[in-house]
């Protein structure tokens, strides 16, 4: 059964794959289908320019699309850059370490409930719209 949904999906995923030959069609037959609507007769200079004004169209997208993904890349490699620079820069620093100064002690909330674990780790309500009690005091 898990080999035949490995194919099956092998399947979908290259049935989805067009070459640019293949989607360069099926965009001028959309363009076509469009302009159509509009009015344009088949075969007419109106019905080309209309093609042609909507394939220049959709260029200036796809250009605009790599543009905002090359600058998102940019962004985030400056990013990654700086941070390591920070943390090649730092004379002491050192991963963070879990603070060792931790009450082992059960805390309660004041209705007796327990919030935290022998560790320290909070085990109330994990949902939203609880309420958490700050532990009671053990002065």
């Amino acid at each position: 059964m898990k080999r035949v949904l490995i194919i099956l999906g092998v399947v979908t995923l290259l049935a989805s794959c067009k070459t640019a030959e293949q989607q360069r069609a099926i965009d001028m037959a959309n363009d076509n289908k469009q302009c159509q609507a509009q009015g344009f007769a088949p075969g007419s200079q109106a019905l080309a320019e209309c093609m042609d004004t909507a394939a220049q169209s959709r260029a200036a997208d796809q250009t605009r699309q790599a543009a905002a993904q090359q600058a998102w890349f940019d962004r985030n490699d400056a990013n990654f850059r700086n941070w390591q620079q920070k943390v090649d820069n730092s004379d002491n620093w050192s991963p963070p370490t879990r603070n060792q100064n931790i009450d082992t002690r059960p805390q309660f909330d004041k209705q007796g409930n327990p919030n935290f674990d022998a560790q320290g780790n909070y085990q109330g309500c994990h949902s939203i719209g609880c309420q958490v009690d700050i532990p009671d005091s053990t002065n």
